[in-house]
């Protein structure tokens, strides 16, 4: 990415660092938390360690049960999330704070390439019910995904027309682009949202470049289609070897549109 970040392509420059494009969860949720609009999470950083076996100290043992019984309001236990991966990748739920700790050592002693600087802890959602929010800013586009199997278990708490889940949406990413000007947002968006059992409504997950988007109404997922085939070519084409190339396949063409030109067989008759 360092080596990316001056060449002229999409994305270059700062939006290499848009959290969301990285999938570092942390930094995007943290925008989001001094407006409580997110659940709450505590980061748990890779232990310094001069063996394999990672093992935490006692501080930080303690200020991670400080966080589990502090937020155990929905009262489903926790689960465990890393960045950097989408799909339930790593993701696992826990009602034991034992075994929560003991799959954390775990959790960063195998990971032996060091892939993982952290990894987060967030009480689990008494409602398991998850609405993914397409929002297309420029476009004002918003509609609802509709819901996966793996978050299909809980309550619906949004109807049509949704006009308290879309406002939310609308204010999660204003706050997100306040705080992280270059990030990536002017394409596919995608916001995971729960409820609380206070009935609070907060973000999960942003999801952008690779976000689901299809939904049972064609014209809708048609339309956003459309839109980013669109987004992409203007993006492609603003690339300097891009245009060299359509410059050059226009005018190879435009030479085989030509008429062959006629062959000069006089001056051959007036040597004969």
């Amino acid at each position: 990415l360092q080596r990316l970040k001056y060449h002229p392509g999409f994305p270059n420059g700062d939006q290499l660092m848009c959290p969301v494009f990285l999938q570092d969860k942390i930094k995007y949720l943290r925008t989001l938390e001094p407006y409580n609009m997110c659940n709450a999470t505590y980061m748990v950083e890779r232990p310094r360690s001069s063996t394999h076996d990672i093992r935490f100290s006692k501080v930080e043992k303690d200020r991670i049960v400080a966080f589990l019984y502090n937020c155990s309001d929905e009262e489903c236990g926790w689960v465990v999330k890393p960045p950097f991966v989408t799909c339930g990748t790593h993701f696992k739920m826990f009602q034991c704070q034992t075994k929560l700790l003991g799959h954390l050592e775990k959790f960063f002693t195998d990971d032996i390439h060091c892939i993982f600087p952290y990894t987060m802890i967030q009480p689990c959602m008494q409602n398991r019910r998850e609405y993914k929010v397409i929002y297309i800013p420029s476009k004002q586009t918003q509609y609802i995904v509709p819901r996966s199997a793996r978050c299909g278990h809980g309550t619906s708490f949004s109807s049509k027309p949704h006009t308290r889940l879309f406002e939310f949406v609308r204010r999660a990413v204003d706050v997100f682009r306040e705080h992280c000007p270059h990030a990536i947002t002017d394409g596919l968006f995608r916001v995971d949202v729960f409820q609380t059992k206070l009935g609070n409504l907060v973000v999960n997950e942003f999801e952008s470049l690779d976000a689901v988007y299809y939904c049972g109404g064609r014209d809708k997922s048609f339309h956003v289609t459309n839109f980013l085939r669109e987004h992409w070519l203007k993006h492609l084409t603003e690339i300097d070897i891009i245009q060299d190339l359509i410059v050059k396949s226009t005018f190879e063409a435009i030479k085989e549109d030509l008429p062959t030109p006629i062959k000069n067989t006089r001056k051959k008759r007036e040597r004969h």
